[in-house]
């Protein structure tokens, strides 16, 4: 039987793009895919797109909130509902081109536990501006650069990486946009094998009000020299 994957996708006042999203999930040309949803406290008209979801897709998934618990928890809430093999990490303002799935689960088949591929860019109207090529993950480069050069939207990883590796707990990790370099780095400081997929698996968004546009930079080095620090510390001569 094939892997059954599950597309996680927390989202937080992103009614305009969540349909596109979740749909991109439901047309993947691999069959065995679930769809995990996790409203982190939305205050727009999710909540009423959600209860549509529900009672029309059988594949979905949907976990509410009542309080704003950040983009960390909600991935981690998410991870956990997963049934699934595979965990495919998808935004809800992106979306998944429709052979992601395949293509994730045949490298990671091969003995990968996280993937990660290429992406085209889009701003808020889906109109393609740019291209991110996929590259061979350096650890050096990253932690010297402070920079991961993978985009999220396009990661998978195993069960037991999900597990072994939740997203920070730290808030300001969160409320800064940098849970998911931080978790790629202890990933790959950890000794697991990432590998990279050369096709384009996702597209993702950049708007005006995203963390990455909108966040205090001088407070995301200072988070990253804190991280970094850490890990350091943690790994051993």
């Amino acid at each position: 039987m094939q892997p059954k994957v599950s597309f996680v996708i927390p989202t937080h006042d992103c009614a305009p793009f969540l349909p596109h999203a979740v749909s991109s999930a439901k047309r993947q040309s691999y069959q065995n895919v679930e769809i995990v949803v996790v409203d982190d406290c939305s205050q727009d008209s999710t909540a009423k797109y959600l209860k549509w979801l529900e009672k029309t897709e059988p594949r979905a998934k949907i976990f509410i909130s009542n309080e704003h618990l950040g983009r960390s928890k909600a991935r981690n809430i998410g991870n956990k509902l997963a049934a699934g093999d595979i965990i495919l990490v998808l935004d809800a303002d992106d979306y998944a081109h429709p052979g992601r799935a395949k293509l994730t689960v045949e490298k990671i088949k091969n003995g990968t536990e996280f993937v990660y591929g290429s992406a085209e860019i889009m701003d808020c109207l889906g109109k393609r501006i740019g291209l991110i090529q996929a590259d061979k993950f350096d650890l050096n480069r990253a932690m010297e650069k402070k920079m991961n050069f993978i985009v999220h939207s396009t990661v998978a990883y195993t069960r037991r990486i999900s597990e072994e590796f939740p997203y920070s707990d730290d808030k300001e990790v969160s409320d800064l946009g940098i849970d998911d370099w931080e978790q790629q780095i202890r990933i790959a400081s950890s000794g697991v094998g990432m590998d990279f997929i050369p096709n384009v698996l996702t597209a993702y968004r950049i708007l005006e009000s995203g963390v990455s546009r909108t966040r205090d930079e001088r407070k995301v080095s200072e988070a990253k020299a804190r991280i970094l620090e850490g890990i350091k510390s943690a790994v051993p001569v």
